[in-house]
């Protein structure tokens, strides 16, 4: 296994390389990033906690396989209704997910985003891309004090716990009451899908585990 995993990780990298360059995007964090963020620098990228964050729960940047990334994205907008949807991605990092929604011609792909130098790297993967069919916009805060309000699909990537989870299905069940609407959840590497489950605003209409056992379900509005 350990020889395995040997001979898959550069295929990984050449696989992610080129879908960057074919989007002519950069989410790779630099080489160095990770130990420098212990040194107090770069601490976004390491994914530190913040006071900037309502609750304490935020987690490390990661970004997920573009194999993966792509099938979500795909899965999200086949299950679209209208041509005005809007698509959110609740800790967007360096925009790779927006980059990939932003392939689709909806309405408006957002990112929220806690940490400044990583929606800069969105704001500036956004503007260079290749191929894109829908405007982005990049904000940066934390998704607990947004307005979530015109959202209708929502992608996560285990951003945070679940007291800030627990806090953005709140805020999308409270726009529902003004605003009723259809809404898909993607939550990728779903470590608190039974907060999900326990908010009963989705029912799960689908799931499936990367050939790393990262558990992704869909959720839809009841």
């Amino acid at each position: 296994m350990p020889l395995l995993r040997q001979l898959i990780r550069p295929l990984r990298r050449a696989w992610t390389r080129v879908n960057e360059a074919w989007l002519n995007i950069d989410t790779v964090p630099a080489m160095g990033a990770w130990s420098h963020a212990r040194d107090g620098q770069a601490e976004a990228i390491a994914g530190a906690r913040t006071d900037a964050a309502q609750f304490d729960d935020n987690m490390r940047y990661e970004s997920p396989d573009y194999w993966y990334v792509r099938k979500a994205c795909r899965d999200a907008w086949h299950g679209r209704r209208n041509a005005r949807e809007i698509a959110y991605d609740l800790g967007s990092g360096m925009g790779r997910v927006l980059c990939v929604l932003a392939l689709r011609p909806w309405a408006k792909v957002v990112g929220v985003e806690l940490f400044a130098d990583l929606a800069a790297s969105s704001r500036q993967n956004a503007a260079a891309m290749r191929g894109r069919r829908a405007p982005i916009e990049v904000i940066t805060g934390d998704a607990l004090q947004q307005d979530l309000g015109d959202g209708t699909v929502f992608f996560l990537f285990n951003p945070f716990g679940a007291k800030t989870l627990a806090g953005v299905l709140a805020r999308i069940d409270a726009s529902l009451r003004t605003n009723p609407r259809h809404v898909q959840f993607l939550y990728y590497n779903a470590e608190h899908d039974q907060v999900v489950a326990d908010s009963g605003l989705f029912e799960r209409w689908h799931h499936f585990q990367t050939r790393n056992g990262v558990p992704v379900s869909y959720w839809r509005t009841r």
